[in-house]
């Protein structure tokens, strides 16, 4: 734990502000060497809302927002694109040229080079293992290592390599010429230190290893990382919301400048509101969550939220949806909470306090299922963090047809019996 006695959040206006969806022709306009690739304006803000670090080459890129949208400073692309071209001209010369000096980086290598081999390993395959979402793969495959085009500085030795000595190692292996390797290797350090200030708060500067019980906050002058201690005094001038915006269309804007959710906690956890969530199909506001709540709306229905019916209880709000034509995305919600209220671990469990799910149908395949009329869905999937153990659940396809027809008069009644089950979902037995 660092002294955080004279510690002071630097903070201040963005210098010379670029909109996310201008931030591509502005590159463009800097004339910097063709290595990288940006992710799109939305994954980029995804992102900048994960209050994980923007790189581009080896040049922390700062991003805040502005009228509600997200920006990024024009200064440090041109620091970027400077840096890029420096590069590429000591990448040039003829001993950089002849390859000596190039570094063998493989998966089983420390630090940055085996956390790069390891990327590169799995974006080499035809169907890259990813199970997360799509903004935060953009993160770890680009971001992370400054967007830069491996395909152009990095030269797979496939045959050159060594058998590996674990069955879950690679025998694959890269070879890097030695400006990219420094470039690297400067690029990885700043992200660990980005990564650290994401475990300090902005306002009293604690650090910790774990920032269980923090929040991120949107707040005037950025985004702020609040410890405990903070996140209670901040927590004591929020109100509760009680509807103030229902009925009101996302689109008129002047509702939610009048009425920031930042004034309010997030209805499902209670944390600071950083967002107005609303319905995507009908277009009507629902009410203010945080961050993590809107970002992972398929997994509000984990523990301790799947016998809870405050998330249910919120997708509910849009008068769309309640009415007689619900959207599909309701719909799927409605039955993603079904199954997390019918879903039970194995009798016989010691440790039920450590279960969570480790798969979880997602409102798209329910949707996908409802639209096709197969009713079928992937299996639900447990893991006990205590002993390890993990099983799977299947899901009824008659049960969730039922469920599914039943949607409609459930919105229109709210009798919850509607949407219940009489048969538990079939657990299998689990595997150590």
């Amino acid at each position: 734990m660092s002294d955080t006695s004279q510690y002071r959040p630097v903070r201040g206006p963005l210098p010379h502000p670029v909109p996310l969806n201008a931030l591509a022709d502005v590159w463009a306009a800097l004339d910097a060497p063709p290595i990288v690739d940006i992710p799109d304006p939305g994954h980029l803000a995804n992102i900048a809302r994960a209050n994980l670090p923007i790189m581009i080459g080896r040049v922390l890129i700062r991003a805040g927002k502005m009228g509600g949208k997200w920006h990024v400073s024009r200064d440090d692309l041109k620091n970027a694109a400077w840096a890029l071209t420096m590069l590429a001209k000591a990448a040039a010369q003829p001993e950089s040229a002849s390859g000596q000096g190039a570094i063998t980086i493989r998966g089983s290598d420390p630090e940055w080079p085996g956390k790069l081999a390891r990327m590169l390993h799995d974006t080499s395959q035809e169907s890259p293992v990813w199970n997360g979402p799509t903004w935060k793969k953009a993160w770890y495959w680009s971001c992370q290592w400054g967007c830069l085009d491996f395909s152009q500085i990095a030269e797979a030795l496939t045959d050159a390599a060594p058998e590996p000595e674990h069955e879950h190692e690679s025998a694959e292996a890269w070879t890097v010429a030695p400006h990219y390797a420094d470039f690297l290797a400067a690029g990885a350090a700043l992200v660990e230190e980005a990564m650290i200030e994401r475990r300090r708060c902005s306002r009293c500067g604690a650090l910790v290893a774990r920032r269980v019980g923090w929040a991120d906050l949107d707040t005037p002058v950025g985004w702020e990382n609040l410890c405990v201690t903070c996140l209670a005094t901040h927590d004591s001038n929020l109100r509760d919301y009680s509807g103030q915006l229902r009925d009101i269309p996302y689109a008129r804007a002047r509702y939610r400048r009048e009425n920031p959710p930042t004034w309010y906690r997030c209805v499902v956890c209670g944390l600071p509101a950083v967002v107005w969530d609303h319905c995507h199909e009908h277009g009507y506001i629902r009410g203010p969550l945080c961050r993590g709540c809107n970002a992972n709306d398929r997994w509000l229905f984990r523990s301790p939220y799947r016998f809870d019916r405050r998330p249910i209880d919120h997708v509910e709000q849009c008068k769309g949806c309640a009415g007689t034509r619900p959207g599909p995305g309701i719909g799927a919600a409605i039955i993603q909470y079904w199954i997390a209220t019918e879903a039970v671990a194995p009798d016989g469990h010691d440790h039920p306090q450590k279960v969570e799910y480790s798969a979880f149908p997602s409102k798209l395949s329910i949707q996908e299922a409802i639209r096709q009329q197969t009713y079928a869905v992937e299996p639900l999937a447990w893991t006990c963090r205590e002993c390890e153990e993990h099983w799977e659940q299947s899901i009824d396809p008659d049960q969730l047809l039922v469920v599914s027809l039943q949607v409609p008069t459930y919105l229109l009644t709210g009798d919850l019996s509607l949407i219940t089950a009489d048969v538990k979902l079939a657990a299998s037995e689990p595997t150590g």
